[in-house]
């Protein structure tokens, strides 16, 4: 998901929002864009993409068979183009060090999810059907006010508490309006929805999956 200046700013209209004595709304918004989007799934040790990534990492072995396999003339040609970029300076040596580079990323997360011997895997494929993005910003919510509200994980500590189940009912609980209105900013759910059933969806979800974490699943 790609998320824009104005969805940031939303996010840090948020914080300041709920969380009115934070010292760092720019950091917790952030955190909240790059951990609860952007590793939604593998801050609970779970590996979305193996197929995708190991397909990948074929195609881009395969171009770089491919490129070696161009006469000069062409391979020239195509370096050359790159070149024009003003951020690089070297063609061949920029487009080979890219593929080997991401097929390196994409070999390591894969890696990452085959047992080793005895060792559990570091990474569990997903199977289940779970909205990620909610999953991954609903937890990282409850980091930021777990240590800005209630005073848990702080010096550098891990939360471990999980957090609170939220009912979609007349009640409407701080935690649960923070998520709703992150999920807005983020574009998770319609800014015209006041309920709180996704909040509540997600944070099942949470409860679930840390569940399987602590039995090894």
């Amino acid at each position: 998901m790609t998320f824009s200046e104005e969805q940031l700013s939303k996010l840090k209209d948020v914080v300041k929002k709920h969380i009115p004595e934070c010292r760092d709304p720019d950091h917790r918004a952030w955190q909240i864009e790059t951990l609860g989007l952007g590793a939604s799934a593998t801050v609970f040790g779970k590996q979305r993409d193996s197929e995708t990534l190991r397909k990948l990492s074929d195609s881009l072995s395969q171009t770089e068979k491919l490129l070696k396999k161009l006469s000069d003339e062409s391979r020239s040609m195509i370096f050359r183009s790159l070149q024009f970029h003003p951020d690089v300076a070297d063609g061949q040596r920029y487009l080979l060090s890219a593929l080997q580079r991401t097929r390196g990323v994409a070999e390591h997360f894969l890696d990452q999810t085959k047992p080793v011997k005895s060792v559990t895997r570091l990474v569990a494929k997903v199977s289940e059907h779970t909205k990620w993005p909610r999953v991954g910003v609903a937890w990282v919510c409850w980091q930021v006010w777990a240590r800005e509200n209630e005073g848990l994980g702080q010096n550098g500590q891990a939360v471990e508490r999980l957090p609170p189940q939220i009912h979609n009912d007349a009640t409407q609980p701080p935690f649960g309006l923070f998520v709703r209105d992150a999920f807005h900013a983020c574009g998770l759910i319609d800014e015209n929805d006041m309920r709180l059933s996704a909040v509540a969806s997600a944070i099942k979800a949470i409860h679930k999956l840390s569940t399987k974490s602590e039995n090894g699943s």
